[in-house]
Protein backbone atom coordinates (compact mmCIF):
# COMPACT_ATOMS: atom_id res chain seq x y z
CA UNK A 1 0.00 0.00 0.00
CA UNK A 2 1.23 3.48 -0.81
CA UNK A 3 -0.30 6.59 0.73
CA UNK A 4 -0.12 9.71 -1.43
CA UNK A 5 -1.71 13.15 -1.37
CA UNK A 6 -5.08 13.30 -3.13
CA UNK A 7 -3.62 15.89 -5.46
CA UNK A 8 -0.67 13.65 -6.48
CA UNK A 9 -0.68 12.81 -10.18
CA UNK A 10 -0.46 9.13 -11.10
CA UNK A 11 0.48 7.96 -14.60
CA UNK A 12 -1.81 5.19 -15.88
CA UNK A 13 -2.55 3.59 -19.24
CA UNK A 14 -5.45 6.06 -19.44
CA UNK A 15 -3.11 9.02 -18.92
CA UNK A 16 -2.17 11.18 -15.96
CA UNK A 17 -4.83 11.32 -13.23
CA UNK A 18 -5.04 12.78 -9.74
CA UNK A 19 -4.89 10.08 -7.05
CA UNK A 20 -8.38 10.87 -5.74
CA UNK A 21 -9.87 10.72 -9.26
CA UNK A 22 -8.15 7.37 -9.92
CA UNK A 23 -9.43 5.94 -6.63
CA UNK A 24 -13.02 6.95 -7.52
CA UNK A 25 -12.72 5.30 -10.96
CA UNK A 26 -11.81 1.88 -9.53
CA UNK A 27 -14.79 -0.49 -9.32
CA UNK A 28 -16.00 -1.52 -5.88
CA UNK A 29 -14.85 -5.11 -6.52
CA UNK A 30 -11.24 -3.90 -6.90
CA UNK A 31 -10.99 -2.92 -3.22
CA UNK A 32 -9.95 -5.40 -0.55
CA UNK A 33 -9.66 -4.98 3.22
CA UNK A 34 -6.37 -6.23 4.66
CA UNK A 35 -5.12 -6.59 8.22
CA UNK A 36 -2.63 -3.98 9.34
CA UNK A 37 -2.02 -5.95 12.54
CA UNK A 38 -2.58 -5.03 16.14
CA UNK A 39 -1.89 -1.42 17.01
CA UNK A 40 -1.72 0.51 20.26
CA UNK A 41 -5.52 0.91 20.12
CA UNK A 42 -6.27 -2.65 19.00
CA UNK A 43 -6.75 -4.43 15.68
CA UNK A 44 -6.30 -2.26 12.59
CA UNK A 45 -7.46 -2.89 9.05
CA UNK A 46 -6.77 -0.95 5.89
CA UNK A 47 -8.61 -0.93 2.58
CA UNK A 48 -7.02 -0.64 -0.84
CA UNK A 49 -7.17 -1.98 -4.39
CA UNK A 50 -6.34 -5.68 -4.58
CA UNK A 51 -4.73 -5.72 -8.02
CA UNK A 52 -1.20 -4.68 -8.92
CA UNK A 53 0.11 -2.46 -11.69
CA UNK A 54 3.14 -3.78 -13.57
CA UNK A 55 4.38 -0.22 -14.10
CA UNK A 56 4.55 1.04 -10.56
CA UNK A 57 3.74 -1.77 -8.15
CA UNK A 58 0.59 -1.83 -6.05
CA UNK A 59 -1.75 1.05 -6.92
CA UNK A 60 -3.22 1.32 -3.42
CA UNK A 61 -4.30 4.85 -2.74
CA UNK A 62 -5.14 6.41 0.60
CA UNK A 63 -5.94 10.10 0.62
Amino acid sequence: MLAVACSAEVITDAGKLRANVLAKKLPKRAWQQLSAGAGAKGYRATTGPSSTSPRSGPPAISC
